[in-house]
């Protein structure tokens, strides 16, 4: 089952995905009620998914629900406002190597981004600053639906609500960049992530029943129709598992909450190639779909 959050005039209305027919249905109101966040609301109560899935299924009049045509709808990112985003830091090996790191062990390494980062299928990755060296990312993300602290491995797949397409988008060589503001090499990369537009997410979930038997999945990244970024979770260093609950071992995650679980080779920074003003982002992930993004001009550096 694959469910979108739709931006309709009033409010935000959780809506049922079928490509095959390229629509989606609206859940009625009195199921998920219409607000800042539907996803949030479906995933945090108990035996709504299998609501939505039987009216997926074509049960419970699901003939008399209003569809929308996709090619007309602005679909939103699926979470508005996580509460926790969790990265997982060069989670592929290639990637490790073209980055010119080693590690040992295969526990993950963790960093978060802010929620005021998210945007969704459609949107603007905005530059900071007029020639940022700004970097693509395609990241598989899991969004929570049930709350866990401490799971096991063999249980921790049960706490994913759905799968879902990130970008992580990422401000490189902040410390090369700004030296008069004697960036540490670490916080620079760190605070390079955080920006506004620099996590994007979509364009719906995919609930993991439908999904697992196409594990492990194929993920790409083309900056204008040119080819960047191809892997496999296979690749993972850290599977989702493993990262969920080494994440919970840390902090109770809660429904809404996303994990990106790192990015395979072929970023920018490998070849100093970056994105710049008019680029269109295409984020794909097979079972999924395909997120889209353009990129515009950065603003100016405020005056002192």
């Amino acid at each position: 089952m694959k469910l979108a959050v739709l931006c309709l005039a009033d409010r935000r209305r959780l809506a049922i995905v079928n490509t095959a027919s390229a629509t989606a249905a609206l859940v009625p109101e009195d199921l998920v009620p219409g607000g800042a966040d539907p996803m949030v609301a479906a995933l945090a109560t108990a035996g709504c998914l299998p609501r939505l899935a039987a009216l997926a299924g074509g049960r419970d009049g699901a003939a008399g629900l209003e569809l929308v045509a996709l090619e007309s709808a602005r679909i939103c990112a699926p979470v508005r406002r996580p509460g926790k985003i969790i990265c997982l830091a060069s989670n592929y090996q290639a990637h490790m190597e073209e980055a010119g790191l080693t590690r040992a062990g295969h526990d993950p390494w963790l960093f978060m981004k802010p929620g005021s980062s998210v945007i969704g299928p459609g949107e603007q990755i905005r530059l900071p600053y007029p020639q940022a060296p700004v970097d693509w990312e395609v990241e598989l993300c899991a969004v929570i639906g049930a709350r866990c602290r401490r799971v096991a491995p063999a249980r921790a797949l049960a706490c994913v609500g759905g799968l879902t397409i990130g970008n992580d988008v990422s401000l490189r060589q902040l410390d090369q960049m700004r030296p008069e503001d004697n960036w540490d090499s670490f916080f620079s990369w760190q605070q390079g992530k955080w920006h506004d537009t620099f996590t994007s997410l979509g364009p719906w979930i995919v609930t993991p029943d439908e999904i697992a038997g196409q594990l492990p999945l194929r993920l790409s990244l083309t900056v204008n129709g040119q080819p960047r970024q191809s892997g496999s979770t296979a690749e993972m260093i850290s599977g989702l598992p493993a990262a969920i609950a080494a994440i919970s071992r840390i902090t109770a995650l809660e429904p809404g909450d996303v994990i990106m679980t790192g990015t395979p080779s072929g970023v920018g920074a490998a070849s100093s190639e970056f994105l710049r003003p008019g680029d269109l982002v295409e984020a794909a992930i097979e079972g999924i779909g395909i997120l889209r993004n353009t990129v515009a001009a950065g603003e100016e550096e405020p005056s002192t």
